[in-house]
């Protein structure tokens, strides 16, 4: 028998009202960005953190979002096109 791994949400996070996005971070350390309306899914980015995120906000005009992980804060464009840190 085959085992597999699920991959589960662990931290939840509303973006500022005017985008509807739900933002899920999972335990393989991926960022979801959902639609909350449609539920659509509508960008992953994999590898946010080596060890996984064990924090997650949207700052409150939207255009930043911060992670933590790896003994790291890391702060993004929103949009995902840019860590900023690097």
């Amino acid at each position: 028998m085959k085992c597999t791994m699920l991959d589960t949400a662990v931290k939840v996070c509303y973006a500022p009202h005017k985008t509807r996005h739900l933002l899920v971070v999972t335990s393989s350390s991926r960022l979801l960005k959902l639609d909350s309306i449609t539920e659509r899914l509508l960008s992953e980015i994999s590898n946010i953190h080596h060890t996984g995120c064990t924090s997650l906000d949207v700052s409150p005009d939207g255009r930043h979002l911060s992670t933590t992980g790896d003994k790291v804060v890391k702060v993004w464009d929103y949009h995902m096109r840019l860590d900023l840190n690097f």
